[in-house]
């Protein structure tokens, strides 16, 4: 089992489900959920999770407004953000990378592409604490 902590934000259910099932295959247990952006911006904060992966297209605060708070906010900017988005629009592959996310995905996407990815971030990523 590895102990870092992943907070998951997406408005779907099915979606936070197969997330879920994805990342408990390749050893990540320590998982949160919210199903907005505000919510997720709010867990972010209470819990300094070590990933973030992060729906691109949500209600109340989409992905886009939601990077940009945590990388605004000292306590969460150093959080490695995995963005999944649905468009296959340019601006939505463009956009999240230049506001700081570590890695955007396309839907659908390879389970293992994700775990890939989460590992490499997660072997890579030293965690700041806060002052």
């Amino acid at each position: 089992m590895k102990t870092s902590s992943i907070l998951v934000i997406d408005d779907e259910p099915h979606m936070r489900t197969l997330t879920a099932h994805t990342l408990r295959r390749g050893g990540y247990e320590n998982l949160t959920f919210a199903r907005n952006g505000r919510e997720g911006l709010e867990l972010a904060g209470q819990i300094n999770p070590d990933l973030i992966i992060m729906d691109y297209m949500m209600p109340e605060l989409n992905g886009l407004g939601a990077l940009q708070a945590l990388k605004a906010a000292w306590q969460t900017s150093s959080i490695p953000v995995i963005m999944v988005s649905g468009c296959g629009e340019l601006h939505a592959l463009r956009d999240p990378v230049s506001l700081g996310a570590a890695v955007v995905l396309t839907k659908p996407y390879s389970p293992m592409l994700l775990l890939e990815h989460t590992d490499n971030i997660l072997s890579t990523h030293q965690p700041t604490l806060p002052a």
